[in-house]
């Protein structure tokens, strides 16, 4: 069985502050640390108009959040965003990461960021693993895309009519 969390609302993937801070008080994997220069901050910027722009809150631990959902060390001059080996919310091993998995079902509702509705979602397949599929996000919905070997589709168009008028002004 394959447990994956999905958001429901159209809308970004978004954990909450209080989701964010539960998995970096976890010290779970799914939170990279970056310094300010890696991730794109530069101690230049960091003025008022900084703060106003990326809609800076402060949270507890000294911690702050950015309109994007990355906590924010100045002391360290860190940043803490949700990836796994540079991989987007969108990978399945993050979507499916046993720490995601338990962050929602332990803060439920609070789990969800201002865009988001978060829900775990079970694929009882034997036949399918984590391997062998790619998850995609598009218009509010989630698509589960198989992945097969190349040599599978070989012929699986058969008999397609592959004829089409061309406009005259195209080659």
């Amino acid at each position: 069985m394959i447990r994956i969390v999905i958001n429901k609302r159209h809308g970004g993937f978004g954990l909450s502050s209080a989701a964010l801070l539960y998995l970096f008080d976890k010290k779970s994997p799914l939170i990279m640390e970056q310094t300010f220069d890696e991730f794109g901050y530069t101690k230049d910027e960091l003025d008022a108009e900084f703060y106003v722009y990326y809609q800076i809150t402060p949270l507890t631990n000294g911690l702050m959040k950015d309109r994007f959902g990355n906590l924010l060390d100045f002391e360290k001059m860190k940043v803490y965003s949700i990836g796994l080996d540079d991989l987007s919310t969108d990978s399945i091993k993050i979507r499916s990461h046993p720490d995601l998995i338990d962050v929602v079902e332990t803060l439920g509702d609070e789990a969800d960021d201002k865009y988001a509705k978060l829900k775990i979602v079970e694929i009882n397949d034997d036949n399918i693993t984590l391997d062998d599929i790619q998850i995609a996000e598009y218009d509010g919905r989630i698509e589960l895309i198989p992945e097969r070997d190349i040599k599978e589709l070989r012929g699986f168009l058969k008999g397609i009519n592959t004829e089409f008028k061309r406009e005259e002004d195209r080659v």
